[in-house]
């Protein structure tokens, strides 16, 4: 079986607490996000959810398209 470092990935992630944190909400909001799809996600595992940081600045920074 492979084992992948998140350092080793294409792009940059966070950890649903990192991701909390830059936006100032609780984690639970981030997973509610996740839950209706308006927040991208990579699942490692059940206890390794990853969010994608260029989906966190579109919500930080405001994006045409909107999340």
């Amino acid at each position: 079986m492979l084992s992948y470092s998140v350092n080793l990935l294409p792009f940059d992630c966070l950890t649903v607490k990192e991701a909390s944190h830059l936006i100032g909400c609780a984690p639970s909001t981030i997973y509610d996000m996740i839950k209706k799809g308006k927040l991208s996600y990579i699942n490692f595992n059940q206890r390794k959810i990853r969010v994608l940081k260029k989906e966190i600045e579109k919500i930080l920074y405001g994006s045409k398209t909107g999340v």
